[in-house]
């Protein structure tokens, strides 16, 4: 009797002790995998968009981008990604700075105001910088001297293109404005990818607007980030997916 009672209880204590070690292990797993550093990959949603976004085009890549404040440089950029129908956060939440004035409706913006526009944005097909190229899929141009981005809205069609002339004269280079001579800017710029803001051009609305290299400081009205974190996004994303930046500033994604 001892023998037939004291067999059962013993296995269901084993069951019990495998059962407990087995949640542990698992919530252990969950703990790690949300610290590390490097891409997530945790399920957001299996019937909705993330962040609460109601349209994406057509994206299966979202970076977004988020602040507290109209006029705070301070901001939270976190990237998203679509497998199999499951939508799930790919990278971040990751500091990043953006426009030293803050924020501003794109209709709103103007060339020079130093703030970031509102809005979801394609991305452009070429990746530049200054560094040697990265492993991204997109195509790569290391940027050498004469190499600009013109902000000159008087120039017409060239405004807010990249542009390469013989002339290496930062000062009295032909796009004349406020022209950035890409190649002297070689650590914001080791990498950046542009963010279709404006491209092309319909009005004096800005330019330049790019995602690139973070510094100790605010920016023109771009999106910085670490240099590191920016390797880990270039190389991550893929035209294939049609990717998009949503700089939703202050207001809820779900805008979008």
């Amino acid at each position: 009797m001892h023998t037939s009672v004291g067999v059962p209880m013993r296995a269901w204590q084993l069951r019990a002790g495998r059962f407990a070690g087995a949640v542990l292990l698992v919530g252990m797993l969950m703990v790690l995998a949300d610290a590390a550093p490097t891409r997530a990959a945790i399920a957001v949603s299996t019937s909705r968009l993330p962040m609460g976004l109601t349209h994406v085009y057509g994206a299966k890549q979202l970076i977004v981008v988020t602040s507290t404040s109209s006029t705070s440089s301070l901001a939270t950029l976190r990237a998203f990604d679509e497998v199999n129908g499951v939508w799930r956060r790919a990278f971040g939440p990751m500091r990043a700075r953006v426009g030293r004035n803050g924020w501003s409706p794109a209709r709103s913006r103007r060339e020079g105001d130093q703030r970031t526009p509102e809005g979801i944005y394609t991305l452009g097909t070429t990746i530049y910088g200054t560094n040697k190229k990265p492993r991204a899929a997109y195509r790569f141009h290391h940027i050498v001297s004469g190499d600009y981005w013109d902000e000159n809205p008087a120039t017409g069609k060239k405004y807010n293109t990249f542009q390469h002339s013989a002339n290496p004269d930062c000062a009295n280079n032909p796009y004349r404005g406020d022209t950035e001579c890409l190649w002297l800017e070689p650590i914001p710029y080791a990498y950046f990818a542009v963010i279709n803001f404006n491209i092309p051009a319909t009005g004096p609305y800005g330019s330049a607007i790019f995602l690139h290299v973070g510094t100790a400081d605010a920016t023109g009205g771009c999106v910085s980030i670490a240099k590191t974190s920016l390797v880990r996004i270039l190389d991550w994303l893929r035209s294939s997916d049609a990717p998009r930046i949503v700089l939703a500033g202050p207001t809820t994604p779900a805008r979008y």
